[in-house]
């Protein structure tokens, strides 16, 4: 039996803001992009941090882009 009165556990949580999401795209980018050149990691560590750094970094293009041009009532910020 389902309680109507407690919220929902898979409940959708509100978006972060353009401004949150690239200030974390910011911070992972330092830490996996830049960090294991700056100590000289080994080759692995640096090939996939480059990695995950730029999926993050086109993933805040798409941020950008939608905050930029989109109509989509769900997009417009307050």
């Amino acid at each position: 039996m389902h309680d109507v009165t407690s919220p929902r556990s898979g409940a959708a949580e509100e978006p972060a803001s353009p401004r949150q999401h690239l200030a974390r795209t910011a911070v992972i980018v330092v830490v996996l992009g830049v960090l294991p050149f700056a100590l000289d990691a080994a080759a692995a560590w640096q090939v996939l941090g480059t990695l995950v750094a730029a999926t993050f970094v086109a993933r805040a293009l798409q941020v950008i882009w939608r905050a930029a041009f989109s109509t989509d009532p769900r997009h417009l910020t307050s």
